[in-house]
């Protein structure tokens, strides 16, 4: 699996947001079910993108939340708010893909920066 975030720093005036990208592994099956979720320093959930959502791994963009950035990744955004629909503050967050196939659960986490 890869997780790439750009751009990273980002501000959230930008009107795409940040893509978080990732990439699911040829050999995991059929189906893959992940999240994306991003925290604060404190490991406090800020904001959850894709919760609990199952897909046949070659069909990335079959939903609203999840769009096909190029053949063997799979992309969501985040806009720079909260759950609550605030925005976010300025500073460091930790970006948290889970995916469970059928290799087992499977875990990357990487920091980005917001700016405004």
């Amino acid at each position: 699996y890869n997780l790439d975030i750009r751009p990273n720093p980002f501000t959230p005036n930008n009107p795409i947001g940040t893509r978080i990208a990732f990439t699911a592994s040829s050999n995991v099956g059929k189906n893959i079910n992940y999240s994306v979720s991003v925290y604060n320093l404190n490991g406090t959930k800020v904001k959850s993108i894709v919760k609990d959502l199952s897909i046949p791994k070659e069909y990335c963009n079959s939903t609203a939340e999840v769009t096909n950035c190029s053949q063997d990744k799979c992309c969501v955004s985040w806009d720079g708010t909260t759950d609550n629909g605030d925005h976010a503050r300025n500073g460091r967050y930790i970006v948290r893909l889970q995916i469970k196939d059928s290799s087992g659960d499977n875990e990357l986490i990487k920091p980005i920066i917001l700016a405004k």
